[in-house]
Parts: structure tokens; sequence; C-alpha cells
């Protein structure tokens, strides 16, 4: 996932300089200020790259999720649904937690002591990553990888991607 993120961020990187150089920055920006999932997935490879709390962490649910902590960080969402044979799987990530006054706070108003229990015993939290209410992982790369290549045939129009 690492090094998917670190070569999409970087067809980034290499349209922005161009665009700068060629004065075409405005073009840039507009497109990606329409386009947030270009956001969610460079805030996606800066906690992998600079926190490395993204990824492995497991978590696995027929009907009700339930939590697997393992440290490892790929979530996987095993949904069944009743009225077919097979089940739906929805594959997501996690990022680990940050423990803030705000989070204890936010889980004491939830009522989850379980979880503030687990803070209490110096284990981690982490919370599913989504995107305008999408977690599957497979879906926003697709989403991703498309945004991708609209962006690469605006560059060319608009003249910043030669």
């Amino acid at each position: 996932m690492g090094s998917f993120l670190s070569h999409s961020k970087s067809i980034f990187q290499y349209a922005y300089k161009e665009a700068q150089q060629l004065n075409k920055l405005s073009e840039y920006q507009t497109f990606l200020a329409n386009n947030p999932i270009v956001g969610f997935f460079k805030e996606l490879r800066d906690i992998e790259i600079h926190d490395s709390i993204l990824g492995k962490h497991t978590v696995v649910s027929m009907k009700n999720k339930i939590s697997l902590n393992t440290d490892d960080q790929i979530t996987a969402l095993a949904n069944v649904k009743e009225d077919q044979n097979k089940p739906d799987m929805n594959i997501s990530l996690s990022k680990k937690l940050e423990i803030s006054k705000e989070l204890i706070n936010r889980l004491t108003n939830e009522g989850r002591k379980d979880l503030f229990d687990a803070i209490a015993d110096k284990k981690s939290l982490y919370e599913e990553v989504t995107f305008n209410g999408e977690t599957d992982i497979f879906e926003l790369i697709d989403k991703y990888v498309n945004t991708i290549s609209e962006f690469i045939e605006y560059g060319v129009e608009k003249h910043f991607i030669t």
C-alpha cells in the first residue's frame, strides 16, 4: 500500500513542478480543489510514511463488527447478507488513533467504557478510514486511479503536463 501511495503522489508532485514552471499553477490547484479524493490519498500517504500507523489492523465481521486487535494494518470486514449464500467482502483500512483529551472525552460521552479501559491498559485503538461514506479500499483505489487518469487528461489539455 505504501508503494502505491508514494508512486501515485509522485504524479501530482511532478505535475506541480511543471505547472509551477509553466505558470499554470491555478489550473493545477483547481483540479485538486474539485477532486478531494487526491487530498484523502495524500493524507493516507503522509500517515503511512511519517507515522507508520496505517494498515494491517484486522477486523472481521459477519453481522456485527468484531475487532481483532492484532496490530496488523489491513482491516478486513466480511458482511454476510441474509439473502445470499456467499459473504460480501469489504476490505478497508484502519488508522491508529492518537490518544488525546478529546478522544477520552468522546469515549466518555459515548459511554464506551470498554475502549476507555483499553486506553488505560495501554492498548492501541484504531479507527476505520472512510472517504465520503466509502470504506472499501478497492472501491476507493478504483476512484482514485480514475481521478489520476482524469488529472493527466486535464493537465495535458491545460498544458501543465507535457
